[in-house]
């Protein structure tokens, strides 16, 4: 167990810190307020001085730090402290926040303290923040500023199509028409050299475009649906399998039953990455017109009474093991690999039949 817990609430400009001292006594101890930091590497490098500074003689290896997933607001002090060689534990905002209770007062300042306690409480659920490698923080940025634009291009287009009926011709409606036409031009090359960023960044380094070969050689999963899948799992780490990953993205259904009065039936849930869902289904939607495979297990579904959304959401959820499958295992997609894996298995159990009876009449 460790000695001291840092609670960390993280904004854009600021760091606020909270301490717990772990003791052989019953009941949590007070958390201790630090101070306030500003939200850069020389804060995060004060925080640690201070935090030294007040608990003289503990060491360091000792310490948990604990903060809250804001996006990159905490990606700074995550890659700090990991960089530093201490603990830092990044987890999810509603979790704590469902688990700290009532509460009446809300500030950054009593939020730390709340973070701290938390990590105490629950530091068997600790997982220790590993940075992602160059590459994919690199394709991060790039993959969010390509569906930044792809929004913009939406409503460029959007408005386009509602000139048609709501605005009167005239010169002002040209120049508009005009100017959106540009902007949507402007953005498609933009969204295409921000592509290509991205498949330079997969080609210059050799573990990310063996997974990326492997992933989109499925039929049905390009080249958005497959940077996403790495960047999401850094990679397909080792501590990620394809079923947190389902979870993750709202694929898992889940069912609510409570007495006799609450009985719902298994369903997926909001509380997932609503865009990496939103890219699965799009990938679910062109393999089932594309890809054999993935039609025919559509359809088997289908016919035995699935409605057709959760059969689709089945055939995401397939999509996801088996890109996990062929990384994991080093292997390609291959079309109709069910079938000539029976008939391989069949082959290999006819010849180890007649093995048996040639040994069985050499006897």
């Amino acid at each position: 167990m460790k000695k001291i817990f840092i609670g960390v609430d993280v904004s854009k400009k600021k760091l606020d810190a909270s301490v717990i001292l772990a003791q052989n006594q019953e009941g949590i101890p007070a958390p201790e307020y630090v101070g306030q930091f500003e939200n850069s590497r020389g804060g995060c490098t004060q925080m640690v001085k201070a935090v030294g500074r007040k608990y003289k003689g503990i060491d360091p290896a000792e310490w948990l730090f604990c903060v809250e997933t804001t996006g990159s607001y905490s990606r700074l002090i995550c890659d700090t402290m990991s960089e530093k060689g201490l603990v830092i534990w990044r987890e999810n905002a509603l979790q704590i926040k469902w688990s700290k209770g009532v509460v009446r007062q809300k500030d950054d300042r009593t939020d730390s303290g709340i973070i701290a306690e938390y990590a105490m409480r629950h530091e068997d659920r600790c997982v220790p923040y590993v940075p992602d490698s160059k590459p994919v923080k690199e394709l991060k940025e790039l993959y969010a500023y390509r569906e930044k634009l792809v929004a913009d291009r939406r409503t460029y287009k959007n408005r386009l199509k509602d000139m048609k009926g709501t605005m009167p011709s005239g010169d002002a409606k040209d120049e508009i028409r005009d100017g959106l036409e540009k902007l949507v031009a402007v953005t498609d090359r933009l969204i295409k050299k921000a592509e290509q960023s991205m498949l330079e960044i997969i080609d210059g380094d050799p573990a990310l475009h063996d997974s990326y070969a492997r992933v989109t050689s499925i039929v049905g999963v390009g080249m958005v649906t497959a940077v996403g899948m790495i960047i999401h799992t850094n990679n397909f780490r080792e501590d990620t399998d394809s079923r947190k990953f389902c979870c993750y993205c709202g694929l898992a259904p889940f069912r609510e039953q409570s007495g006799t009065s609450v009985d719902k039936k298994a369903a997926v849930r909001h509380l997932s990455n609503l865009q990496m869902k939103a890219t699965l289904s799009q990938a679910a939607l062109v393999a089932i017109k594309h890809n054999p495979d993935m039609l025919r297990y559509f359809l088997r579904l289908v016919n035995s009474g699935k409605h057709r959304n959760i059969a689709l959401n089945n055939v995401k959820c397939k999509l996801v093991h088996i890109a996990f499958s062929l990384v994991r295992n080093g292997q390609y997609y291959e079309l109709f690999h069910e079938e000539k894996r029976k008939k391989a298995l069949e082959q290999q159990r006819i010849q180890q039949r007649m093995a048996e009876a040639a040994s069985l009449a050499e006897s």
